[in-house]
Order: structure tokens, then C-alpha cells, then sequence
């Protein structure tokens, strides 16, 4: 928006009414006194409104709820869990400042901060991902207006070289499947709960095998009758398919075709794992105690072996960019 101001030497000259934001478009030397009073009323109302509009939303926004929304929309209690906790950590940090008048000179402070505290990078970025996350949330209803967290400069990520011992071998995935199989074939006290259990992540584990996808993604994993399936991982939907073998089994263990993980938790499915794989491990039957993980891993060796095709594991692994796939490979100790 223009305007026409009269000027000390009675010429009219269009001055921006918003000069604050266009001072560049502006020589000082151009400006009457009656110019520069104008420049400053019109910098104290924005400030003013600025300040206004602050207030307002601060006296209309619980945090507190808005937080409470903001779990409600993670699907991993995990996730929750640990998000949560680094939220948490940020609002100790404010000192009882409202987030709602958070800068970017605040959050760059706070990066500050966790650098100070010899946290290792990958722990940074996470807790950054979280903040941001719910900063996003509270941009997305209007709490605030931007999200200062998003694309901060983080310690780069190390990647993690794994070695063979790392990734089970087909055998002791075979070993872990059988274990499992003797659950399900389970008789005498306890063992309705045991066969139920075994049945579940004997399935999980096919599943992962067969989509290379992770265990969190399990619980809202839905199937469609051409066995495409949606699930949301880390945060965000994945999408693959499953083969028709799977789905056999999936049906043959008599759970819900379309959501056979509906209402399991993750964590109970890591737990029941990690005791197959600790009792496996004293018996010296596996080399080490291997994670639900590791399955995506073994998944993934198994695909590229099988396909060497790049593409394809991209579109299997979900990742967003080829060279996350490249990196991946690498991380794991494959040759490209």
C-alpha cells in the first residue's frame, strides 16, 4: 500500500507506508521531517499490533493442551515418550518465557545450549526434530507464526559403519522363526498367552522381512485386498506391498487381513524379541542378542543381493533420495 505525502518543499512524493520493510527501496536523504514522523508512527504500530496480536494469542492459547494435541498425533509411544522428554527439557530451558514469543536468536541460543552440554550431534538432532516438531504443530493452528527450528544448521550425522556380526544370517533368522514356531506349538500353563505372542511376532518378523519395513510401522500397518499397504513410521506415511505368501500367513494365523497389527504395542513386540533372542544367545544359537532392526537390515542386504537395482530399494526402504539409499548401503558395510 502507496500513499501521497506532502513533503517541505511542497512536492508531492509517493512514500511507502510500510518504509520499515522497504527502507532499501527509500534514499535516507529524501526524506522531509514530516516523512520521518511518519516512518516512526508507522513502526510503533506495527510494533504495537505486533505486540497486540502477541497477547491476544497468548491469553487465548493453553500450551499445556495444544501439547497434549500434539502427542495425540504421534502413533509410537515411544515416540511420544521421548519427544515429550525433549520438549520438556526446551520449556526448563525458557525459564517460564510463553513459546509463543520465541526467536530465532532463542533457538539459536538453545542449539547453543545442547552443544554446551556435550551432547553427541545425533542426540541434538533429535531433540531439535522434536522441538520442531511441535513447533510445526503450533504454527499449523495459528499459536505462532514460524517455526525457527526448521532447517537450523545441526552437527552433521556420522554414519555408523556395522559389521557382518551385526546383520543376522538367513540361518539365525531361520533359528529365531523356529523358536517362535515352538511357541505357537506350545502346551500346559501360560501357554495360551505364549502361543498368542509367538504368533504375532512370528508374523511381524515375516512382515519385515517381506516390506524391509520397521517395527514401529507394524501397529498401523493397513492392507488392501491388492496388498498395498500405508503405515506411518518415524513420523510420516510409508507405502509398499506385500506378497501373496505373507498374506497367506497372515490369514492362516487367523488375524485381520487388512490390519493384523491392530491394537499391538511396538514396545511389546521388542520386548518378546529381545527375550527370544537372549534365551537363543545363551544357548549359542545366534553370535549376538540382534534387535527387531536388524530384520529390516537383513531385508535390505537380502533385496540388494537379490536385485542390485538402487531404485527399488529406495521404493522398499521408503527413503526419500537415492543417496540415502547409497548411504544406507554403505552404512552397512555393502559394496555398491
Amino acid at each position: 500500500m502507496e500513499e501521497y505525502m506532502e513533503t517541505t518543499t511542497g512536492v508531492e512524493k509517493r512514500i511507502p507506508v510500510d518504509l520499515v520493510s522497504k527502507i532499501s527501496e527509500v534514499q535516507l536523504s529524501d526524506l522531509s521531517y514530516q516523512d520521518y514522523e511518519r516512518v516512526a508512527k508507522n513502526y510503533m504500530m506495527q510494533n504495537l499490533t505486533k505486540q497486540f496480536e502477541f497477547e491476544v494469542r497468548k491469553a487465548h492459547s493453553n500450551i499445556d493442551e495444544m501439547r497434549k494435541l500434539w502427542l495425540d498425533t504421534l502413533s509410537s509411544e515411544i515416540t511420544k515418550r521421548n519427544y515429550l522428554h525433549n520438549v520438556d527439557e526446551f520449556f526448563r530451558w525458557l525459564h517460564g518465557r510463553n513459546i509463543i514469543g520465541l526467536n530465532s536468536v532463542d533457538a539459536d541460543r538453545f542449539l547453543v545450549h545442547l552443544k554446551e552440554q556435550d551432547y553427541s550431534g545425533g542426540s541434538i538432532r533429535f531433540k531439535i526434530a522434536s522441538i520442531s516438531s511441535f513447533c510445526s504443530f503450533l504454527v499449523r493452528h495459528k499459536v505462532i507464526q514460524y517455526n525457527y527450528f526448521q532447517k537450523m544448521k545441526l552437527p552433521r550425522r556420522k554414519i555408523e559403519i556395522k559389521s557382518h556380526e551385526d546383520i543376522p544370517t538367513e540361518e539365525e533368522v531361520q533359528i529365531i522363526e523356529q523358536e517362535l514356531l515352538n511357541g505357537i506349538a506350545a502346551t500346559g500353563k501360560g501357554s495360551t498367552a505364549r502361543r498368542r505372542a509367538s504368533r504375532i511376532l512370528l508374523l511381524a518378523i515375516m512382515v519385515m522381512k517381506d516390506t524391509a519395513c520397521r517395527i514401529g510401522a507394524l501397529p498401523s500397518m493397513t492392507i488392501d485386498h491388492d496388498g498395498n499397504y500405508v503405515a506411518r513410521s518415524k513420523g510420516k506415511y510409508v507405502r509398499g506391498r506385500v506378497t501373496p505368501i505373507t498374506i497367506a500367513g497372515i490369514n492362516e494365523q487367523g488375524l485381520n487381513p487388512n490390519q493384523p497389527f491392530r491394537g499391538v504395542k511396538t514396545e511389546t513386540l521388542k520386548k518378546h524379541f529381545e527375550i527370544i533372542n537372549k534365551r537363543l544367545y545363551r544357548q549359542g544359537l545366534l553370535r549376538r542378542i540382534f534387535s527387531p532392526h536388524c530384520i529390516r537390515h537383513y531385508s535390505a542386504i537380502a533385496f540388494w543381493n537379490k536385485t542390485h537395482d538402487i531404485y527399488q530399494l529406495k521404493r522398499l526402504l521408503n527413503h526419500e533420495s537415492i543417496a540415502t539409499s547409497q548411504i544406507y548401503l554403505s552404512s552397512l558395510n555393502v559394496e555398491i
